[in-house]
């Protein structure tokens, strides 16, 4: 989840004297600096002097036009690719042995981003408990994504019902984008996996209750995204239907269901087949989910 400690000093090397040329051209930092006197400024000046690239991003193309540091080819590169931060709110959700993964709060509906910690790891620094909502910015560095230094975490616990509500944003997000390792991300337009988002939508009771006009859309696309459909959801009539069958005394045998009611039975899986196929209609024969009762 960390960068090496080479990376690491690249890093704050080459962003740091982004910083300082920002604020010299600016006018806020009357001294030329070193990139490590950074590490002994109060973090609201530091704030501030990250502003002022944020607030004008021109200037990062300004920095690597003038190269006033005497910067090779690569590293102006990874400079003028700084032009890519993402900044704002964003939900940590899960921590991971690559990355932590960090969910979007802005208005690009939620994307999940793979992100690299600098010193600590991100549980040292936010703990244990998850999701945690933060503010900070994230950089593109070296093929990678890391955040800027600063994370302002906000002083928020959350209760069961909204932490669904996140596990299901971030489900769906993962099934639209995966997990993006880079920037800049111009999503994954017209790429997005039906079966995939289909899946998060029926997963519990909570996602088909809050999805349930884009489970109708999905199911309709195509007959393979239909039948998944009614295969899950024989799984989930067949829970209560077993508990019915078992009170009523029935204890052996297979049944077949479909939209909820049982359509066929046989002691054998064969005799129940072959009873489906002599009362289904031949286009439904594949939604119906056959499921066994025994002792």
């Amino acid at each position: 989840m960390k960068l090496s400690k080479k990376n690491k000093d690249q890093f704050f090397r080459l962003f740091h004297s982004l910083l300082i040329y920002a604020n010299l051209k600016k006018g806020s930092l009357k001294k030329e600096l070193e990139p490590d006197d950074l590490f002994h400024f109060p973090l609201e000046y530091l704030l501030d002097m990250r502003m002022t690239v944020y607030n004008d991003p021109e200037i990062i193309d300004q920095f690597v036009a003038d190269n006033p540091y005497g910067l090779n080819d690569d590293e102006l590169e990874i400079v003028s690719n700084f032009n890519n931060f993402i900044r704002g709110k964003f939900l940590i959700v899960k921590y991971l042995k690559k990355y932590a993964v960090v969910l979007s709060q802005n208005e690009d509906g939620g994307v999940p981003y793979g992100v690299l910690t600098l010193n600590n790891s991100f549980e040292d620094m936010l703990g244990p408990y998850l999701p945690v909502l933060m503010k900070t910015t994230l950089l593109p560095f070296k093929g990678k994504i890391v955040y800027d230094g600063v994370i302002n975490p906000y002083n928020i616990r959350f209760g069961s019902g909204i932490r669904k509500s996140f596990n299901a944003s971030f489900q769906e997000a993962k099934a639209r984008h995966g997990i993006v390792t880079s920037l800049p991300y111009d999503g994954r337009e017209g790429k997005t996996d039906d079966l995939e988002l289909l899946k998060v939508y029926l997963k519990n009771q909570y996602n088909r209750d809050v999805h349930w006009k884009e489970i109708e859309e999905l199911r309709k696309k195509d007959e393979r995204l239909e039948v998944y459909y009614h295969q899950k959801m024989g799984k989930v009539h067949s829970r209560d239907l077993k508990k019915i069958l078992k009170e009523a005394g029935i204890e052996n045998g297979w049944f077949g269901v479909l939209d909820g009611i049982i359509v066929g039975c046989g002691k054998t899986k064969k005799e129940l087949s072959d009873n489906i196929n002599g009362i289904v209609p031949e286009n439904r024969k594949e939604h119906v989910l056959m499921f066994q009762m025994k002792r």
